[in-house]
């Protein structure tokens, strides 16, 4: 691992933001934040779409394209929530809904070359974690044929194991798509879970480097960066090291309001960039 650690190219990192749960994508709250996102020149967004069948795509597009933001990533959280939704879960009934939402879900993302966040959708706690992974296995495989058929990634975010018991750390998630043979097939880390569930940040990134092309950033509190104590300057220029082209998202709750919490991560970021 050594070698990469000469690597001296400028390093200029690709931000975007996730947003969460969205209800109203033309609401005035959502309007003000793209404003905000133009104004800082962040152009991927991820959101939380709960009624995305009842969005036209393209109008919605359309609309972005004002605010010169793309949508990368379509989170599941929300939707899984109020649907009850698991792919994990013991109920066939349950897992088969989930699949069927999920497909369109796909056929959704494919309208803006987006990708999908398995988070919560994974399933929660199991008491029998064996059969959890089994059964999401089996329904992960039937959705990978349909999101190649799209072109559209589908993205396994490793979580702690408070909330899932499936992918709890970046390996476990590899080892859930690394035997179903897509190019579509992806892992998320997640700074904030990755706090949790790594024993080092730097060796699960480097052992997992090809598996992943995007990295959610969120402080030790699950605020902002910059709110907690992560050490964000070794994984940026760890990750410059390995001369990471991937994007990274910033994520976590609101601790002030959006705008100066987004300024507290971007002044920490420009600050980290110019010392790399």
């Amino acid at each position: 691992m050594e070698k990469y650690l000469e690597n001296n190219y400028q390093f200029q990192p690709k931000i975007a933001i996730h947003l969460g749960k969205i209800d109203d994508v033309y609401s005035e709250e959502l309007k003000n934040k793209l404003n905000i996102l133009k104004e800082n020149n962040i152009t991927g967004m991820e959101l939380n779409l709960t009624e995305f069948e009842q969005i036209n795509p393209i109008e919605f597009k359309n609309y972005l394209n004002e605010f010169d933001v793309n949508l990368t990533k379509i989170a599941t959280g929300s939707i899984a929530s109020k649907y009850n939704l698991s792919l994990s879960d013991t109920n066939k009934d349950i897992r088969n809904m989930t699949i069927e939402k999920c497909k369109k879900l796909i056929e959704f993302a494919s309208n803006f070359n987006a990708g999908i966040v398995f988070g919560y959708i994974k399933g929660g706690t199991a008491e029998d974690r064996s059969t959890a992974v089994e059964l999401f296995i089996d329904s992960l495989m039937k959705l990978s044929e349909y999101s190649y058929n799209y072109q559209v990634p589908l993205i396994v975010e490793a979580t702690n194991r408070y909330e899932t018991s499936l992918a709890n750390t970046v390996e476990e998630a590899v080892e859930l798509i690394k035997g179903l043979d897509s190019p579509y097939l992806r892992v998320l880390p997640d700074t904030y879970h990755m706090n949790i569930e790594e024993i080092n940040f730097s060796e699960t990134l480097f052992k997992y480097f090809n598996y992943f092309d995007s990295l959610h950033l969120s402080d030790n509190n699950r605020f902002y960066p910059g709110y907690g104590s992560i050490d964000f300057y070794s994984l940026f220029r760890f990750l410059k090291c390995l001369n990471y082209k991937g994007t990274f998202a910033i994520e976590g709750n609101i601790k002030n309001n959006f705008e100066s919490d987004l300024k507290v991560s971007l002044d920490m970021i420009k600050s980290i960039v110019s010392r790399l």
